[in-house]
């Protein structure tokens, strides 16, 4: 299967008893699905995986495969930031259910980051054990500190299965060395929109990102057929999405849009009555829903 530019890290809908609703989880991959937007599952941002347990993770892995594997690829998210036997675990239950490939974060075992040693020998007995498509994560935001590049080179020549690179770091300059070293072994995408044009000059593969939840289409008609009026529309549904946080904003709208999405998992709460008043009216005035 053609690996597609865009990349969603996919919600996690739940029902009225805070448990994962698989009737509605299905309909909300077969709409990414319809855009043509590539499915990450159970990603701790906002997939809510970090609030996941490992069963149930796994089951949102099943669904997905179930609902658009063959039309999309599905890769499982939410691995990785704990110690390896853990990671290496749930990463051989999500090969075992049947995604595309697998998404493994570094760890993140205290204040300090792991030695450079430490951090190689994780990747790769991981890489040595999971025997299917990898892409490592490189993710200030969830790990606190860099995967190094050189370390990531090595990586993509010892084990052809490497097949790519999510890149979220907020220094704009860092990319470039990054696209160009890797741009030609393994797939770059980055993780914060605001970058698409930049990764897309360099010669990177595209983005992986959480604004398709609510409007499938627009990443991949910007990263497609690039407009200055299109990529204003995309950061203005960013930043609507981004004010109370991710997923919060994000399941609040699809709910404005009558979309399953479902409440979040505690200890998370959703947006406030004044917050959510401001998004729909920022929804409405983008043509999202009715201003009636």
């Amino acid at each position: 299967m053609t690996s597609p530019a865009v990349f969603c890290m996919s919600i996690t809908p739940f029902g009225p008893d805070g448990d994962v609703d698989e009737a509605g989880f299905r309909t909300h991959l077969s709409r990414l699905a319809d855009g043509g937007v590539g499915v990450y599952v159970a990603s701790q941002g906002s997939g809510e995986g970090h609030l996941l347990s490992s069963d149930e993770k796994i089951r949102a892995y099943e669904v997905a495969v179930d609902s658009v594997g063959g039309r999309v690829p599905v890769h499982a998210a939410g691995i990785g930031l704990g110690d390896t036997a853990a990671t290496l675990s749930l990463g051989s239950r999500a090969v075992r259910a049947g995604v595309d490939a697998v998404q493994v974060l570094p760890p993140r075992i205290g204040a300090a980051p792991p030695r450079p040693v430490e951090l190689e020998r994780y990747c790769r007995v991981l890489l040595e054990a999971l025997d299917c498509p990898m892409y490592l994560s490189h993710n200030l935001y969830l790990a606190g500190y860099p995967l190094p590049v050189k370390l990531i080179e090595t990586l993509a020549t010892d084990y052809p299965h490497l097949k790519g690179l999510n890149w979220s770091d907020p220094a704009v300059p860092a990319l470039a060395p990054v696209v160009e070293a890797l741009a030609g072994r393994l797939e770059v995408r980055v993780g914060i929109v605001g970058h698409l044009p930049v990764v897309a000059a360099l010669g990177g593969h595209g983005v992986l990102c959480f604004e398709p939840n609510v409007d499938p289409a627009l990443v991949p008609s910007v990263w497609s057929d690039f407009s200055l009026e299109q990529f204003g529309q995309l950061l203005a549904l960013n930043d609507l999405l981004s004010r109370s946080g991710n997923p919060r904003s994000i399941k609040a709208a699809l709910r404005a849009m009558g979309l399953p999405a479902g409440g979040l998992r505690p200890p998370l709460l959703d947006i406030s009555a004044t917050e959510d008043s401001q998004l729909k009216a920022g929804l409405a005035r983008m043509g999202y829903v009715s201003d009636r």
